[in-house]
């Protein structure tokens, strides 16, 4: 006879299991979103006033901060050119300061002659990830909203 194991799981537990297996689908379905409610602009596509509605509401997966900052307000030089130059070069050091970091960690590691940390590598490549995955549609937007040309004729 074959004895058969009951494993009792904590809520965290189950709810972090729940979450894990549908992270893909939940990250694919934002991507999705992002790209949706950037067609109108992108392709010149006027869409009807319950779809333009409805893709404000789901604007908040768009991840853009930059406005919910109010630095506009503070600051009265805060232009569209200015968002856009913070809005492309923050990314890039905040790539960089990961890039740094992980160097950093690998050196110390060799001089210590000690086995680089796995957990350390995979924290600073899901960083990076989350990263690139987060401002990758505010970024792209911002800057073909800057360099959008209308045609007259």
């Amino acid at each position: 006879m074959s004895e058969i194991t009951v494993r009792i799981c904590s809520p965290a537990e189950i709810v972090f299991s729940v979450l894990k297996s549908t992270q893909t689908k939940l990250k694919s379905l934002i991507a999705f979103i992002q790209i949706v409610i950037n067609i109108g602009f992108n392709c010149n596509v006027t869409f009807p006033d319950v779809t333009e509605r409805f893709f404000d509401k789901l604007g908040i997966f768009n991840f853009d901060i930059v406005p919910s900052l109010g630095l506009s307000c503070r600051f009265p030089s805060f232009d569209y050119v200015t968002r856009m130059i913070i809005v492309t070069i923050v990314p890039l050091f905040l790539a960089l300061a990961l890039g740094v970091a992980y160097c950093i960690f690998y050196y110390v590691d060799q001089i210590k002659k000690k086995k680089r940390s796995n957990l350390r590598t995979q924290t600073i490549v899901t960083l990076f990830l989350l990263l690139t995955f987060i401002v990758l549609t505010p970024t792209s937007s911002a800057l073909l909203h800057y360099f959008k040309v209308y045609f007259h004729q």
